[in-house]
């Protein structure tokens, strides 16, 4: 697999792209008690980088005249975050990202994050402005999962307080379920409505490492053996359980594959083209997917070098290791609205070589990659080198500032990559909060109706409550630091 960009090895190359770029307008190098280094650092590594230089007012090359105009703007904002979504990011882009901490940054990229253990998703019902929270499902060996709570359950509140969002803008208390100890408030849904039964159970959040592979069965219904793959995440520190995995499902013989992706907002693009290729195996070397950068970072590339191959043979820093590869020429989606970056890229990238039925919601719509950026100078200029696993040593002491900028587009390999609005289903079905069922398990409506799909033979009549109106405002993913970001590692 040609897999672009390894970053931690381009110190040299990205040395060159400074001292050849038309920079000199903006030469200023703050001292070391500058107050002005974090919006330095900023402004020089978006110019490089960012996917949408060419079009960002704030970014050309002869943007400011002297040392004194450049110095003038960066002081024009209060501060690093501000300066950095007013002053820098355009109006399209929805993911570029900012962080004064980026030690949470990398360990989220890593799988680690604090948590209670309750992975969930926060929605309004009604009319007015409540909210209540559905669980999704609990993490193994964490808080929650030694408690009374399961897939389903509903609160309302935390720590006696109703959670409310008047929306986008307006005033609100669902940060306050991000608190170290939490006490929530459940309720049952009765005839529709959310109704308080009384129990309240406290959560205390901890450091937890996740492993994305959640469940990995097969279900055997009739002649089918039908492998569920569930994987909330694309890891990279977990490829090697990843591909475990399948070659488990392939050990049992599996006639069919679904991949449930529901929950997954993405991560690593390599990771997405390991997974690419172990779905099929038969297209070995062909052309997986394709990143489109700025122009002078494409100029400077060319096509071959940004490439990413179908591959046998997943790539470590010791060791390479064979792909359990399951030669499909069909494979099943499961997708909601949180369906996001790498799990888009994969359904996208196998979309011209086999037959993809996506099942579920309309995902998120973000073709787009970022990189990790932090401020690293060496020399006598700021060099924006990406996240290595040893670029903390030599980041600037002054301060803990990381971007994750968007720098590229991603398109298949005939070329396709015009899905901002999401990649529309082949069958569309809709989670309803209170009739969600139990993963893995044909109690759930959207795997159930994958299984019909794939057998031909109508689910049982699956046990419905009357269903819950609610508006899905955010989950427990999107407030980490990754988001839904799809990074080039």
């Amino acid at each position: 697999m040609k897999n672009i960009l390894k970053f931690h090895k381009l110190y040299i190359l990205v040395f060159f792209a400074f001292s050849c770029s038309d920079n000199d307008d903006a030469t200023f190098i703050p001292s070391a008690t500058e107050e002005l280094v974090v919006e330095d650092f900023i402004w020089k590594s978006m110019n490089l980088w960012y996917f949408w230089k060419d079009s960002a007012p704030n970014l050309g090359d002869n943007r400011f005249s002297n040392n004194e105009e450049y110095i003038g703007f960066l002081s024009s904002y209060s501060n690093p975050i501000t300066f950095f979504q007013e002053a820098i990011m355009v109006t399209e882009d929805k993911f570029s990202y900012i962080t004064s901490d980026y030690n949470t940054l990398f360990d989220s990229q890593q799988g680690i994050f604090t948590t209670t253990g309750i992975e969930y998703g926060l929605y309004r019902v009604g009319e007015g402005y409540d909210v209540v929270g559905v669980v999704k499902y609990i993490l193994p060996n964490s808080d929650a999962s030694g408690k009374d709570v399961q897939r389903g359950d509903i609160f309302y509140a935390v720590n006696g307080e109703n959670l409310y969002s008047e929306g986008e803008g307006g005033d609100s208390n669902l940060s306050i379920i991000r608190q170290e100890t939490v006490t929530l408030s459940f309720a049952d849904v009765v005839d529709g409505t959310i109704v308080p039964n009384g129990v309240e159970i406290e959560f205390v959040a901890s450091e937890y490492t996740e492993n994305p592979v959640h469940i990995a069965k097969v279900i055997e219904e009739g002649s089918n053996k039908i492998g569920y793959l569930m994987y909330n995440g694309f890891t990279s520190p977990f490829d090697d359980e990843l591909n475990q995995a399948i070659g488990d499902l392939k050990s049992q013989g599996i006639t069919d594959l679904v991949v449930d992706l529901r929950y997954n907002p993405g991560g690593s693009v390599t990771t997405s083209t390991y997974l690419a290729s172990m779905i099929t195996g038969q297209f070995n070397g062909s052309l997986y997917a394709r990143l489109r950068y700025n122009d002078f970072w494409q100029d400077f590339f060319g096509n071959e070098r940004l490439s990413y191959n179908f591959t046998n043979q997943i790539e470590t820093q010791y060791v390479n290791e064979a792909i359990n590869s399951l030669n499909l020429t069909r494979v099943y989606f499961i997708t909601s609205n949180r369906t996001a970056s790498a799990s888009e890229l994969l359904i996208n990238g196998l979309e011209p070589y086999i037959d993809v039925i996506q099942i579920g919601n309309e995902t998120v719509g973000k073709n787009q990659a970022s990189i990790t950026l932090l401020d690293d100078p060496r020399g006598d200029f700021v060099s924006t080198v990406p996240y290595s696993g040893k670029s903390r040593e030599q980041a600037n002491p002054l301060h803990t500032y990381a971007l994750q900028p968007i720098v590229s587009r991603t398109e298949n390999s005939a070329g396709f990559s015009e899905y901002e609005e999401g990649l529309v289903p082949d069958i569309l079905i809709i989670e309803d909060i209170a009739n969600l069922g139990t993963l893995g398990e044909t109690s759930d409506p959207l795997l159930a109706r994958a299984v019909e799909e794939i057998t031909g033979v109508a689910s049982k009549k699956l046990l419905k409550k009357p269903g819950v109106v609610a508006e899905y405002i955010t989950d427990s993913k999107m407030q980490l630091p990754t988001k839904n970001n799809m990074y080039i590692d």
